[in-house]
């Protein structure tokens, strides 16, 4: 199996107990295996291997021989692959990443308390607007943020499944896709549900369920309503919510005429941020191994965004300043102060007259 793996030789005889192996080993067993006999040292440096495999399994999720800190989840392809979560905050006002980490977690659930604490560290305070979507929910999360002076913004999950494309898959489930939950319109001021078909569905009373208290909501037109098998699996249809102050106030918040306005800017910023990355600054992907490089290189290219923000933003205002001096000084008749414009730019470099650069005190 030696002079197999180093010279290729030895194929027929070798082939049967190959495919034996390929059958109870993964294509990553064998690749250790042939690193036992091709690398110097190569029984050693496997075991080591092995030992890093299993310091970072969780669970059943498989984790990668090459890259063993990389785990199994989504792309943004939504195709499944060894990736890591990156996860970052981005200034509103001039695009500049405020905060950025990677995590081996597969969603963003318990990530939105890291990242706050996070912000609160590198901002200095806590009283801010972080506008985040529906992945981000997570009960014990939100609440805890709810307390402190961080208002956020996020949408529920009627909302969310509202904005995603309609599944090409039949619901196997009685009800029929027009009256699902999220297609019935929540009134917070007046504590009502509207079904698709104009009814009201006011406050009934309140149910426990494995220790958890929900608000009923229900209306008698369902008995005379000619849709009543496509929207009720019973002879009335029922909507509950869960009767939790703090998540119902930031529903509440979303659903506002000031949550509204602000939440659509999220994708521009957040979504359209990491576009500025792989277009304009051409991260096509990380080529580092471990958390700690990537991380480090994902420093790097956060670095060089944030420098070319602050070049691009300072540039903008000063020759927006430069330009209304001079509209203001024509305007008056008069010929232009050079050495007030030479205040102004004096922290550029040109060459050429060709603005290259910005002086970094």
């Amino acid at each position: 199996m030696e002079r197999y793996f180093n010279n290729e030789e030895f194929e027929d005889e070798i082939k049967p107990i190959l495919d034996d192996l390929q059958k109870i080993i993964r294509a990553g067993g064998i690749y250790l295996l042939k690193s036992i006999f091709k690398q110097k040292n190569g029984l050693k440096k496997v075991l080591l291997k092995i030992k890093h495999v299993e310091e970072n399994i969780r669970g059943n999720r498989p984790i990668s021989i090459v890259d063993p800190e990389a785990h199994s989840m989504l792309g943004k392809d939504e195709k499944l692959g060894f990736n890591y979560n990156f996860q970052s905050g981005v200034d509103d006002k001039y695009g500049m990443i405020a905060v950025h980490y990677i995590t081996q977690s597969p969603n963003d659930k318990k990530e939105l308390l890291v990242t706050v604490n996070e912000l609160n560290e590198r901002l200095g305070r806590e009283d801010y607007v972080i506008v985040v979507d529906h992945g981000y929910w997570h009960i014990k999360s939100l609440e805890e943020i709810y307390h402190s002076p961080t208002t956020i913004i996020i949408p529920d999950r009627a909302a969310a499944s509202r904005k995603k494309k309609k599944s090409k898959k039949k619901s196997k489930l009685k009800i029929d896709e027009k009256f699902r939950k999220r297609k019935f319109f929540k009134d917070w001021q007046k504590d009502i549900y509207i079904c698709p078909n104009g009814s009201i569905l006011t406050r009934m009373n309140n149910n426990i369920q494995n220790g958890i208290e929900y608000k009923v909501y229900g209306t008698n037109d369902c008995f005379t309503c000619p849709d009543q098998e496509k929207c009720a699996t019973e002879s009335k249809r029922k909507i509950k919510d869960r009767c939790e102050s703090e998540i119902n106030e930031i529903k509440q918040i979303y659903y506002s005429e000031w949550g509204q306005k602000i939440y659509p800017g999220r994708g521009s910023n957040a979504e359209g941020n990491f576009g500025t990355l792989i277009e304009a600054r051409n991260f096509r992907g990380i080529k580092n191994r471990g958390t700690k490089r990537v991380n480090d290189e994902l420093t790097q290219c956060a670095i060089t965004h944030n420098i070319k923000k602050i070049h691009k933003h300072k540039t903008v205002n000063v020759l927006k300043t430069i330009l209304n001096l001079i509209k203001t000084e024509k305007t008056k008749r008069r010929k232009v102060d050079i050495n007030i414009i030479d205040e102004l730019i004096k922290e550029f470099i040109f060459k050429d007259e060709i603005l290259i650069d910005i002086k970094i005190k």
